[in-house]
């Protein structure tokens, strides 16, 4: 499974309020990430709904992945 498929069912959550940000991120954004936006994406996305909820309620997720990248 390459990482795009891999990052579409990850983005699918239990909370519909993340299944709206992240589908939405997903059909409007995805395609201009960097393979290592992608990679950190995918790390965002190991996070628990909840977690990732009270993140992404007050943080942009494209902040979050230039966050993440640079932090590696």
């Amino acid at each position: 499974m390459n990482i795009d498929h891999v990052i579409r069912y990850k983005s699918r959550r239990g909370l519909l309020e993340l299944d709206l940000v992240l589908g939405d991120f997903y059909q409007n954004e995805y395609e201009s990430l960097s393979l290592v936006e992608k990679n950190a994406l995918l790390k965002i996305l190991k996070k628990q709904d909840n977690d990732l909820w009270n993140i992404l309620s007050t943080r942009n997720l494209r902040e979050l992945i230039k966050e993440e990248v640079s932090d590696d």
